[in-house]
């Protein structure tokens, strides 16, 4: 009996000792991260947090609205549960489209008239507008935050054709739009936003995984969150909650995101009986490794596909198809209502063999033959399976709980 009480005793010491650490891998501002402990139930106990703002999710997206929300005055948390640095965000290459006008000449209207362009005029062009108008100025900012963007020899931001860029509403030919660091743009995006977030009074709290929306009369109050490294219950009060919480491209077979890409935010959303908003606009690139997911570059899909099929012909001219990877599903769709058959090429495949004859045509052959060595071969050299391979999710919350949501640009029915 003795024993027994002493063990119980422990047991309670331990407990008190454990919910006394409340900020496991926790990065605090310079305010005290207040906190209580209330009880859901004898045994459970709940750490209770007070807010201005709580940001979900701490990709670029994320921290950009945390420490936005710390400049304009508002007590901000930003919940994670990755560290920072680890979002996929990381994993982004090409660049920042924004009509600098460092290479030509250049005006955001004409990137505007692109974009929706591309988009096959499903985007919303309001947000279209406000994007395009208002990038160049957001790459002087990420400039001056420190991001080491690629220089012309004069000093200026280097600028890279892109697909489906073009001057003077697409009459004069190739533009220079994308602002880039070599190829790892992302890296170093979020890198130098994180950097920025650690100056502001913004309290982090890492590996912290979202729950559920605290909803109240069809309004969001906050959220609840699970310490991942003890278990204890985290109640984030809020009178506003920022979701930055990426794609869900892990509900694919074949997908380029990492494994955390699993649609947390709009599971929270769709939990809280608010709707999820054009979540059917997935962008698919036809050269993943089949099983793999790696992508090979964009370069390969006009290589050997675009030599044996005609449909790849048209879908690489840019007057044909605004933004070549994102035209090929209104070709598909207009073949099949011309009756042409071509879409028959790709129907019911699960796969596509890929000779890697670019090689001889491309600038950076290395990398792509790095990349073909990884699969399974069938004992030829450089010959790899590929199968379409979901790229990025791209959708928008739309619901007016004062639960606001903070994506990247793309997802603003920007490039749907």
């Amino acid at each position: 009996m003795f024993r027994n009480l002493r063990s119980s005793r422990l047991l309670n010491l331990i407990r008190q000792k454990q919910y006394d650490r409340r900020f496991h891998f926790t990065i605090k501002g310079r305010q005290t991260a207040g906190a209580s402990t209330s009880q859901i139930s004898h045994d459970y106990p709940v750490v209770d947090h007070t807010y201005d703002a709580v940001v979900v999710g701490a990709g670029g997206a994320g921290l950009r609205a945390a420490f936005g929300l710390v400049q304009e005055g508002f007590k901000t948390a930003c919940i994670s549960k990755l560290f920072p640095t680890r979002s996929h965000t990381v994993a982004a290459q090409g660049g920042i489209n924004a009509a600098l006008g460092n290479m030509e000449p250049d005006d955001w209207k004409w990137h505007m008239y692109d974009t929706v362009k591309g988009s096959d005029w499903l985007g919303d062009q309001d947000a279209i507008h406000y994007m395009t108008r208002e990038a160049p100025q957001a790459v002087i900012e990420l400039e001056n935050y420190g991001m080491p963007f690629s220089r012309t020899q004069d000093g200026k931001i280097y600028q890279r054709a892109f697909g489906g860029q073009s001057y003077n509403f697409g009459k004069g030919g190739q533009a220079h739009r994308c602002c880039c660091v070599a190829d790892r743009t992302g890296h170093s995006l979020l890198h130098t936003l994180y950097g920025q977030s650690l100056r502001y009074d913004c309290n982090f709290f890492i590996e912290y995984f979202a729950l559920d929306l605290l909803m109240e009369n069809g309004v969001c109050k906050g959220v609840i969150a699970l310490c991942l490294e003890d278990g204890s219950l985290h109640r984030f009060r809020a009178k506003n909650t920022v979701l930055a919480t990426g794609g869900y491209g892990r509900a694919y077979f074949s997908c380029t995101s990492a494994h955390t890409s699993t649609g947390d935010g709009m599971a929270l959303v769709a939990r809280a009986g608010l709707p999820n908003e054009d979540m059917e606009f997935v962008q698919f690139h036809p050269t993943g490794i089949y099983g793999a997911g790696c992508l090979i570059t964009e370069d390969s899909q006009y290589d050997e596909m675009a030599e044996k099929c005609s449909l790849c012909e048209d879908y690489v001219v840019t007057d044909k198809c605004g933004v070549g990877e994102k035209g090929i599903d209104g070709l598909i769709k207009a073949s099949i209502a011309r009756k042409d058959g071509k879409h028959e090429l790709f129907r019911g495949q699960k796969k596509i063999v890929l000779h890697a004859s670019c090689r001889k045509k491309y600038t950076r052959p290395q990398s792509i033959t790095r990349i073909l060595k990884i699969a399974v071969l069938d004992g030829q050299p450089l010959t790899s399976s590929s199968t379409p391979c979901l790229r990025s999710s791209q959708l928008e919350f739309d619901f007016k709980s004062k639960c606001l949501c903070a994506v990247m640009v793309s997802v603003l029915m920007v490039h749907l």
